[in-house]
């Protein structure tokens, strides 16, 4: 294992992905990430959006082919994996290769319990606050820290105007929780705020 960036912020940046060498060119290799439960798991890119085989079935298999030199690299993207053992199944020349890791819960420091209609852990970042469940992935608001800055840069850099200050963001784990979140901040949720959806 070795290099995907993942920012923490603070330019701490986390690096994971996975590389063979000395591979035959054109050799098939099959991969194939394996869970805390015992089961594959979906291919994830790094907008967080699950991979679909041609049946529009979530793919937990991905076939790769080595480069000239007989290298071939991955990054694994999952900001929501469960922690826990891991392991990845590599096949290639009739045989399975596994490599067993472990994932660890990524842990902020400062952080507060507030109650706003529910309980929420708040996250100072600079320049904003995030409010979050215990059902979201604490991978996912450090992911979101650092978007919200680059945004927040990128829009200045557009319009040449210093933005204000960034909204505070809450993040639920699902609607249900929102409602009571909504009407202490007295944030009105229309229809469709505070949705993402993963597709393909």
């Amino acid at each position: 294992m070795d290099a995907t960036d993942f920012s923490l912020g603070a330019g701490v940046v986390l690096s994971v992905s996975f590389y063979l060498s000395g591979l035959p060119l054109w050799m098939p290799v099959r991969v194939t990430f394996i869970g805390p439960q015992g089961g594959p798991v979906s291919w994830i890119t790094p907008e967080n959006v699950p991979l679909l085989e041609s049946d529009r079935s979530e793919a937990t298999t991905r076939w790769m082919y080595p480069t000239v030199g007989g290298y071939r690299d991955w990054a694994w993207d999952g900001a929501q994996d469960e922690v826990g053992a891991w392991s990845v199944d590599i096949a290639f020349a009739g045989r399975i290769y596994t490599a067993n890791y472990t994932l660890g819960s990524l842990a902020f420091r400062d952080l507060e319990t507030v109650s706003l209609g529910t309980h929420l852990i708040h996250h100072q970042t600079p320049g904003s606050n995030i409010h979050y469940s215990d059902l979201v992935p604490t991978a996912l608001i450090a992911d979101l820290q650092e978007h919200l800055s680059d945004g927040a840069r990128l829009l200045e850099q557009s319009i040449q105007i210093e933005p204000g200050t960034i909204p505070d963001v809450y993040l639920m784990g699902n609607r249900d929780l929102m409602g009571p979140v909504s009407s202490v901040t007295g944030i009105d949720l229309g229809f469709e705020d505070g949705y993402y959806t993963n597709s393909g």
